[in-house]
């Protein structure tokens, strides 16, 4: 008979590969609020300094 794996593991197993689906998508939509001088930026920063540039959308 199988052993099965303890929930915890399961648990753990399901969020990582979540974490990797999701965050992918998340950057994707952050930068593209960002600036081009705020993408390349050093060290990096997750959120844009302002919020309200749509400037790239209206563009597009």
């Amino acid at each position: 008979m199988k052993r099965a794996r303890p929930g915890w593991l399961t648990a753990a197993l399901v969020a990582a590969g979540a974490l990797c689906v999701v965050f992918p998508l998340f950057w994707m939509a952050v930068t593209s609020l960002k600036t081009v001088p705020e993408i390349q930026r050093l060290p990096l920063h997750v959120f844009p300094d302002r919020w309200s540039n749509l400037d790239n959308y209206r563009e597009v």
